[in-house]
């Protein structure tokens, strides 16, 4: 196995649904004497911390949920260092995808003595309203429309949200679907290799393999890019495909064969909404924007177990 670097920093998130002090005191055991425990005040924070620890080459410890680890992969993307994730949000979806145990003894060993595993990231810049751009990376899911209405809806109840989500997403994403019944398209979306039809009502990418904010339900937009990501491109929604839709993401080809879904691998998307539109990075409800693109970005090392 791939040791960790000789200095580690663990920035952990005391908000996250599963963290308590015992669990700290856990990782920090496994990790030995080099390691250290950072408090980052916000998400700012958490980034720029892990930017000063990847600049010097360490391994940084994500304690808390794909909130926290989205924001700390902001920070490392680019630098010599090292990401390693301990499992204790509401979702877990990256640790998931990347077979990380949930268990945090389990984890802290992944931390401690994993495989270091080249991980693909986008790269999105979007315009919000008042014109304002900014960058940000995507680690596994990226959805403008409904499926960020979804998200959205969901942290509204944080108290249900960390209960247990799975049923929490899963009624917004009926609920949401169902307002979607018989809109007409009003994005323009453009992609490489591009479509035969550009307008759409929503998007979702998805960088890994499958994604989901519903426990452990998976839902596969199609089979897995080989070189880019994987964008489903929605058209016209009717009532009577919301069931057959829902049931499509659960099977290996996933939204491949339904009219209402064009699905292409790609490396860049282009989107363009003429009044504003929902944006959500990872999990996270960004509010609205106007435009969008995304692209390949530069992969993350993150520490999984043996290969």
């Amino acid at each position: 196995p791939q040791g960790r670097r000789h200095m580690t920093i663990v920035l952990a998130n005391p908000s996250s649904s599963g963290f308590t002090g015992g669990s700290l005191r856990t990782v920090l055991n496994a990790l030995g004497d080099d390691a250290r425990a950072v408090w980052p005040k916000d998400a700012a924070g958490s980034t720029l911390a892990a930017a000063e620890a990847g600049r010097a080459g360490e391994t940084v410890v994500a304690m808390g949920g794909d909130g926290t680890v989205h924001h700390i992969a902001r920070g490392l993307i680019g630098t010599p260092g090292r990401l390693a994730i301990i499992p204790v949000g509401t979702t877990n979806v990256l640790s998931r995808l990347l077979g990380i145990p949930a268990r945090t003894a389990e984890a802290a060993a992944v931390a401690a003595d994993g495989e270091v595993a080249s991980v693909r990231t986008a790269r999105v810049e979007y315009e919000q309203l008042d014109g304002t751009v900014v960058g940000r990376p995507v680690l596994f899911s990226l959805g403008v429309g409904w499926d960020a209405e979804v998200v959205a809806a969901a942290e509204t109840e944080p108290y249900r949200k960390a209960r247990g989500g799975v049923r929490l997403y899963a009624r917004a994403a009926v609920v949401q679907l169902r307002r979607e019944v018989g809109r007409l398209p009003d994005l323009s979306v453009t992609t490489t290799p591009a479509l035969d039809d550009p307008l759409a009502t929503a998007i979702q990418l998805q960088v890994q393999d499958a994604y989901t904010f519903a426990g452990p339900l998976s839902m596969r937009i199609g089979p897995p890019a080989e070189t880019g990501f994987t964008v489903a491109v929605w058209r016209r929604i009717t009532g009577p495909s919301v069931v057959p839709l829902a049931l499509a993401s659960q099977r290996a080809d996933g939204l491949t064969k339904r009219p209402e879904v064009d699905v292409v691998e790609a490396t860049a998307v282009e989107l363009a909404a003429e009044h504003g539109t929902r944006l959500q990075i990872d999990g996270e409800p960004l509010g609205e924007l106007i435009r969008l693109r995304v692209s390949m970005g530069p992969p993350l090392d993150v520490l999984v177990p043996d290969l």
